[in-house]
């Protein structure tokens, strides 16, 4: 079951930056977006498309979207993935 206690979704209280892996250089904080949205999502797909044209249609724009799969089996991900493919400041986590 995922969750609370799945150690794949829950780091140590005493995790530094340093502690976690990480093969690339550290990134060029002028690249990074002011704005990070979380957006998980279920058996979505009737209602994704609205959400991200609502995110699309913000006047801020130096944000990015983390699309979160929670087990969709729907054509969600397809959706998101359709999107990103559009947009670079979407990212499909599935």
């Amino acid at each position: 079951m995922q969750g609370r206690g799945n150690p794949a979704f829950s780091l140590a209280a005493d995790c530094t930056r340093d502690a976690l892996p990480c093969d690339g250089p550290e990134p060029d904080l002028d690249d990074v977006p002011a704005l990070s949205i979380l957006l998980p999502y279920r058996d979505a797909a009737a209602t994704l498309p609205a959400c991200l044209d609502s995110i699309a249609a913000q006047t801020w724009t130096d944000y990015e979207v983390l699309a979160v799969n929670d087990r969709s089996v729907d054509e969600s991900t397809a959706l998101v993935r359709a999107r990103a493919a559009k947009d670079t400041r979407i990212c499909c986590l599935d």
